[in-house]
């Protein structure tokens, strides 16, 4: 089967979009041919992290696929380290890579090499626009000018406040100091179909980055003390106390705190109580969590791709299954009672082989103990070599080691469990 894969992170205008990429693909692959259409709509390249494309390495890892095509290679990762954890997988599984804008046989060396070639200056034009992108904001910050980008929800294109986003924003803020968690106050928006900033479905994480923002405050003396103690400030002390949002710019591990020109939209006594409540919060309930399955932190939902956690029910915690977060938000809805034993059971076989490949492999020095010592937590001797008998023989900790150590991803439904290797 052929496999067209299109992403696209951002609508701008001189960007190709997913269906013209879908469409230019296409011209390559025979009329006869069976296809496939993997598409990530909103996803950046710097890492592979996209429910699209991880199902579409799944479907690989399955020997589904014979051939991958691509409008270009950037499509699929702008990290040569991600790529080239992926051809060591399309090689293994035979598969072929075609680019319908790099013309070239990658089944050839040259034609490897010119591939990591390629995705080598991908990563390279990615760091310096990146670079360039935040000393340009600094400079203009530190002249007081607008920085332009995208603009923030509860402003238009001009920073002026938009009335109806600006209510949702209050309305935010009033939840988290009533006490709601970000997962509910996401919950509460999706069940009325209100907008996201992504105009799809809000999850916390957008709560949670509306709610720390410094843009929403409007600035007095206890704002810039604040914001004093957080970063290091530019301009006169009194921009920051003119009821103005401000912007802020991490740099070379700083953050560097800016006095906008737009108008706050929540009041100084508001926004600081709110960084107060998130601040004394307590950790999630579900913390302890991560001790009911070594699987904890590597499972993703198979319909909607969101992390899934640990839940237990029951007397003594006697039923342990997987819950996607995405349900929680009103994004997905969500998996059965997935318990955790047969997850669990097909990774301890999948891990069982691993592990013996390591073990073969640290016999002909290859440098591959330092994967044994850490899943063992100390050397692996000889004499722990050759006592091994199989996964089953480790206990809790060491397993949940050589799982985040050997594993990439499980994705999870309520028929099916795919693994995806590191």
């Amino acid at each position: 089967m052929y496999a067209i894969y299109a992403r696209q992170s951002l609508d701008k205008k001189d960007s190709i979009s997913i269906e013209m990429q879908i469409d230019l693909c296409s011209r390559l692959i025979p009329d006869s041919a069976e296809r496939e259409i993997f598409q990530d709509k909103g996803f950046s390249g710097t890492n592979t992290r996209r429910p699209a494309f991880q199902k579409m390495l799944s479907m690989i890892k399955n020997g589904d696929v014979k051939c991958i095509v691509v409008y270009k290679l950037d499509r699929i990762s702008r990290s040569l380290i991600d790529f080239a954890k992926l051809w060591d997988v399309l090689n293994n599984a035979n598969v072929k890579l075609i680019s319908y804008s790099e013309q070239f046989d990658t089944r050839t060396p040259m034609g490897e090499m010119l591939v990591k070639l390629l995705i080598m200056f991908a990563e390279m034009e990615q760091k310096t626009i990146s670079a360039r992108i935040s000393d340009n904001y600094l400079a203009r910050a530190e002249m007081h000018k607008p920085l332009g980008g995208i603009r923030p929800y509860g402003y238009n294109e001009k920073w002026e406040i938009c009335p109806h986003e600006a209510d949702v924003v209050h309305e935010i803020y009033r939840c988290v100091i009533s006490g709601m968690s970000f997962d509910s106050t996401a919950a509460m928006l999706n069940k009325r179909h209100e907008p996201s900033p992504s105009r799809s479905k809000w999850t916390g994480m957008q709560v949670s980055r509306i709610v720390k923002n410094t843009v929403y405050a409007a600035g007095n003396e206890e704002v810039r003390k604040y914001l004093a103690s957080k970063g290091k400030l530019l301009h006169s002390d009194d921009e920051y106390c003119k009821g103005n949002g401000c912007i802020t710019i991490q740099r070379r591990n700083v953050l560097y705190i800016a006095a906008g020109t737009h108008k706050g939209i929540i009041p100084a006594e508001m926004w600081l109580e709110t960084q107060d409540i998130i601040f004394q919060r307590k950790p999630s309930s579900n913390s302890g969590s991560g001790k009911k399955s070594w699987l904890q932190g590597l499972v993703l939902c198979g319909k909607c791709g969101n992390s899934c956690y640990v839940r237990c029910s029951g007397k003594d915690d006697r039923y342990v299954y997987f819950v996607c977060r995405g349900k929680r938000n009103g994004i997905c809805q969500g998996l059965s009672a997935v318990k955790t034993k047969p997850a669990e059971e097909f990774a301890a076989q999948v891990l069982e082989k691993e592990m013996g490949k390591l073990l073969r492999e640290s016999c002909k020095k290859t440098g591959q103990d330092r994967e044994l010592n850490a899943i063992a937590g100390m050397p692996f001797t000889n004499k722990k070599r050759r006592a091994f008998r199989g996964f089953g023989m480790l206990d809790f900790e060491q397993k949940k080691a050589a799982a985040k150590i050997l594993i990439k991803n499980i994705i999870l439904t309520e028929n099916e469990i795919s693994i995806i290797l590191r």
